[in-house]
């Protein structure tokens, strides 16, 4: 189930803190793999509280947290050999407009006002044979990309689950500035 905790923060006290309880909650019909909230959310504007999701063989989808039985739009970002959905595992808002989508080795910019493919999808890494044949720089993450951040210089910071993080220009858009290995 997919609750959100939305009251006013504690303010620590010699008073007994007060109970926090979920504003609202609904049941998710499948596994989420990620979700992240709208950067102008506000819950006492229920048109601002929307929620960006992400689940297993399904498109991407912009509901509202209030109400998650209606969809506002669905983002398709399939893979293009074999029309299967990428089903990102990090999810991040850059600003009202756009998000940005990470999976396997791949990063993925969306504008929520097309939903027909990603504006800009690249690797995070270059493959296997751009390396061995091609001499191509083996610099990048790789594996499943599990968070994402954004600096206030544009700078895309992404993480994977193999305990590398990877350093994007432009918002994920430009090229990759800087790699590092945290596995030691």
């Amino acid at each position: 189930a997919l609750s959100a905790n939305l009251s006013k923060p504690i303010i620590y006290s010699d008073e007994k803190p007060s109970e926090v309880s979920p504003y609202c909650s609904a049941p998710s019909p499948a596994k989420l793999t990620s979700l992240t909230l709208h950067p102008a959310f506000d819950v006492t504007n229920s048109a601002t509280t929307l929620l960006l999701t992400s689940q297993p063989d399904l498109p991407i989808r912009l509901t509202n947290a209030l109400d998650l039985a209606y969809t506002h739009a669905s983002y398709t970002w399939q893979n293009h050999l074999t029309e299967a959905y990428i089903s990102p595992s990090s999810l991040l808002f850059v600003d009202n407009d756009h998000f940005v989508a990470g999976a396997k080795d791949t990063l993925a910019v969306f504008n929520i006002h097309n939903q027909d493919a990603p504006i800009h999808e690249f690797a995070t890494r270059k493959g296997r044979k751009a390396r061995k044949l091609y001499g191509a720089d083996a610099a990048g993450i790789g594996g499943i990309v599990s968070s994402l951040a954004l600096s206030t210089d544009n700078i895309l910071a992404a993480g994977t689950y193999n305990r590398q993080v990877g350093l994007f220009e432009n918002v994920g858009q430009g090229e990759s500035m800087a790699a590092f290995d945290l596995s030691y």
